[in-house]
């Protein structure tokens, strides 16, 4: 039983770091986008890849950023 409860305990520890991780990730993420200007970015990514053909951008924008997302 206490086998049973120290792997169940060592599971959980697991899923709460791995859940840690992928929150800094996102948070991560999400400030490289909001802070950098996109087309530097984009060119970054797509220079520096191996396989650019393969790299998928997903551009989020609003009313008052889509017209600067054309330009």
């Amino acid at each position: 039983m206490q086998r049973y409860a120290f792997m169940l305990r060592a599971m959980m520890e697991k899923l709460e770091r791995d859940i840690r991780e992928s929150k800094l990730a996102e948070f991560m993420n999400k400030h490289s986008t909001a802070s950098a200007i996109p087309k530097a970015v984009v060119n970054s990514a797509v220079q520096s890849s191996l396989q650019p053909e393969k790299i998928v951008f997903h551009v989020i924008t609003d009313k008052k950023t889509y017209a600067g997302m054309h330009s």
